[in-house]
């Protein structure tokens, strides 16, 4: 109710701003020098907006782009070229002439109102506009800023992608030789985890799943972050030669690695939106996740979503826990769908 709300008031500032001060499409382009950008949300949902701020480059060229957003999050737009600077802290009034809220909070609101912009577009406007017909996310990010693009510019005007430093190349390096990995080796890299329980598939099964590609010669890997340790403990346990990969490593540099993986399999997740930006041959698991809002969209992936009748839920309760929707996926579908990917 809550981000409802936020949604509410938001559309109705833009609103406001469109009507008192300027609206989006009558920007003069070459005025414009300050872009305040709001994403303060997850890995995979940054992924999915790393467009926008190319875009907005392209439109806007003597503008500095500044994304507000959460420190771990923010790693993923070091180095890039469209991004002037970004802020994890709103303890600073932040300037602009156009503000673009693509998730923000009623902090991010209170300071975009003495921001001094002029223009103004938000995520409320847009997902009231899609209510009962929500796209992928990658559209619904596209959608908060078309207004401000123009007609020459559109949803494949560019691609988006992370930059990897000379230093972060040589880390990547170091940490492929520390795991055994080499030009020659085919690899996957499987993630068990989860922001909650229910979408997390079971370990067991991700197990059967490792014995069938180590039999077709694939070097598997389990990753995982410091918080889940203790589950990736679990595939010591199921097999003590399981190669295990906690990861400590920024997301550039293991985005670096993951690109020298032949196939993904895991979780809806951060790493599965970073795997689909990659290009890797991918296997997701989705669970009590709305349906097709977060699918990677690569040729090269694949979906297994077993949507049940209480989808989606607040991922924290569920009232058939031991019939779950993670538990409805076999390992027969999964490696299925490896085998379609290889054909």
């Amino acid at each position: 109710m809550q981000e409802k709300l936020l949604y509410a008031i938001n559309a109705l500032t833009s609103r406001m701003y469109s009507a008192f001060r300027k609206h989006p499409s009558m920007v003069d382009t070459e005025s414009v020098k300050q872009i305040v950008c709001v994403k303060l949300d997850e890995i995979g949902d940054m992924v999915t907006a790393l467009h926008v701020f190319d875009l907005l480059k392209l439109r806007f060229p003597n503008a500095q782009i500044t994304v507000v957003c959460k420190p771990f999050v923010g790693s993923l737009l070091s180095n890039n070229p469209s991004v002037h600077r970004v802020v994890n802290q709103l303890n600073e009034n932040l300037r602009a002439d156009i503000w673009v809220e693509l998730r923000g909070t009623w902090k991010t609101w209170s300071k975009s109102l003495f921001s001094g912009a002029q223009v103004r577009v938000d995520r409320g406007s847009i997902r009231f506009k899609q209510r009962g017909n929500q796209p992928h996310e990658t559209i619904t990010n596209f959608r908060i800023v078309e207004p401000l693009l123009g007609a020459e510019l559109n949803f494949n005007s560019v691609r988006a992608q992370l930059f990897l430093n000379e230093q972060e190349k040589n880390e990547v390096s170091q940490v492929c030789h520390e795991l055994g990995i080499s030009d020659a080796t085919k690899l996957c890299l499987i993630h068990p985890g989860g922001r909650s329980l229910l979408r997390r598939w079971p370990v067991d099964r991700f197990q059967k799943i490792i014995e069938f590609l180590e039999e077709k010669g694939f070097k598997c890997i389990v990753f995982g972050s410091v918080e889940e340790r203790d589950l990736l403990s679990e595939f010591n346990y199921q097999n003590a030669k399981t190669v295990i990969w906690e990861t400590k490593e920024s997301l550039r540099v293991f985005y670096g690695v993951l690109q020298k993986a032949q196939l993904f399999v895991g979780n809806e997740s951060g790493p599965l939106q970073l795997a689909d930006l990659a290009g890797v041959t991918s296997v997701g698991l989705f669970g009590p996740g709305v349906e097709r809002v977060f699918y990677p969209q690569g040729e090269k992936a694949r979906v297994i979503h077993k949507v049940m009748p209480c989808n989606p839920c607040d991922q924290i309760h569920c009232s058939r826990y031991d019939s779950r929707c993670m538990l409805q996926i076999t390992t027969d579908e999964v490696v299925q769908s490896i085998l379609d990917l290889a054909k």
